[in-house]
């Protein structure tokens, strides 16, 4: 019984080697770029339940706050319930009804990229949220109009603070309300501010031309809807995928 051996030059194994590489790196970087580019349509039809003005600074606002409620479609675990979600943005304008050609970033990189810079890292900002969702259960529809406003509010300075402590009274960010809703968003902020487990993932529904919006989910599923995993999570599955097909035909060669 023999053993058959093939003599390979250096130079052939890693011209082989490379070229697998190539071709290994294309293949994930094409399927990286669909995931971060998944198209969805919003469906916005009303306020979740009532909403209050407010106004604020850095930069500058004067609206309406509170969530919303409509629909989702093409985000997967979120198209069978009614969605809930909140402004990303302080003074972008929309319309109700279908809202067409939004696709869905990962929170870091979507507040990283923002224009001017935000005063805190993407990092940051989500792990701001998170916290903040996971003090209040998820996204529901708030009971109140003071509630929904509160969250908005609570939201907005998750985003667009700096270092300092989290409340609308001053800083990088402020903001003026009713008293209600002005002690309700700040009550949040500091209890959020506590949490130490965050369960929750955040990323956001982009558009070019209307307001961006909260997709919020828990990290293992399930509280209104399913898990929505960064852009740069989805890159790594997809490399490990083609690494692990690469590898079968090599062995199959």
């Amino acid at each position: 019984m023999g053993c058959c051996i093939t003599a390979v030059s250096h130079s052939q194994i890693g011209a082989e080697m490379k070229k697998a590489l190539a071709q290994f790196v294309a293949a994930a970087a094409l399927t990286a770029a669909a995931f971060s580019a998944q198209a969805v349509t919003l469906n916005l039809t009303n306020y979740a339940n009532g909403s209050v003005a407010a106004s604020g600074g850095a930069p500058t606002f004067n609206t309406n706050a509170g969530a919303f409620t409509g629909t989702l479609s093409g985000a997967p675990g979120f198209d069978a319930s009614p969605f809930t979600t909140y402004c990303v943005q302080l003074s972008q304008t929309f319309g109700w009804g279908n809202l067409l050609n939004y696709t869905v970033q990962g929170g870091s990189s979507y507040f990283n990229s923002q224009v001017p810079a935000l005063p805190s890292s993407g990092a940051t900002v989500v792990d701001r949220l998170g916290k903040l969702f996971t003090w209040l259960g998820g996204v529901s529809v708030p009971a109140t109009a003071t509630e929904s406003a509160a969250i908005q509010l609570a939201v907005w300075e998750s985003i667009y603070e700096g270092a300092n402590t989290l409340s609308l009274g001053g800083g990088a960010f402020s903001a003026t309300s009713t008293s209600a809703v002005l002690t309700a968003a700040n009550a949040m902020l500091a209890a959020a501010a506590s949490v130490t487990t965050n369960l929750y993932n955040v990323s956001v529904l982009q558009s070019l031309t209307q307001q961006d919006f909260l997709l919020v989910s828990h990290n293992g599923g399930g509280s209104n809807g399913g898990n929505v995993p960064e852009p740069a999570s989805l890159g790594l599955v997809a490399l490990a995928l083609a690494g692990l097909a690469l590898s079968r035909r090599r062995r199959g060669a």
